[in-house]
C-alpha cells in the first residue's frame, strides 16, 4: 500500500466531478486537481473530458505552480486506457487508484458542492 502524502506537492489527485447541464443547456465538465497532503484545490476548470482538454489544464498548472512528485487518478475517461498511456508519456508520470478508495470518496464529496458555481455560466 502507498503511504499517504505528507507534504504539499508530493501527490495531486485529478478527477472530473461529473458533468451536468447549465441553465442554457450547455454541458459542464468540471475538472479538479487537489493536493493530497494539504487538500488545497490546485485547479478547478471547465474543460472537454478528453486527453487534449486535460493536457491543456495540466500544462497551465505546471507552468504556474510546477510539477508534483506524482498525480493520482481513477481509471475513468480520459485517464483510463489510451488516456493513461498518453499520461505516462507526458512530463509527469501518473498513478492510478481504485475510485472506491475512502479518501478519494471524501475528496469527491468535499469538492463537488463547489462546482455549482458552473451553473451561472
Amino acid at each position: 500500500m502507498v503511504a499517504p502524502a505528507s507534504v504539499p506537492n508530493e501527490e495531486w489527485s485529478i478527477d472530473f466531478k461529473g458533468w451536468f447541464r447549465t441553465r442554457d443547456g450547455t454541458r459542464c465538465d468540471p475538472l479538479t486537481i487537489t493536493d493530497a497532503a494539504s487538500r488545497f484545490l490546485v485547479e478547478v476548470r471547465i474543460v472537454d473530458p478528453t486527453w487534449a482538454g486535460v493536457k491543456g489544464a495540466l500544462e497551465r498548472v505546471f507552468a504556474d505552480i510546477g510539477l508534483p512528485d506524482a498525480i493520482r487518478s481513477d481509471n475513468g475517461t480520459p485517464f483510463g486506457s489510451t488516456g493513461r498511456a498518453a499520461f505516462r508519456h507526458s512530463r509527469c508520470g501518473g498513478s492510478s487508484s481504485a475510485s472506491s478508495r475512502t479518501t478519494s470518496r471524501r475528496r469527491v464529496r468535499r469538492t463537488t458542492p463547489g462546482t455549482s458555481a458552473c451553473t451561472a455560466l
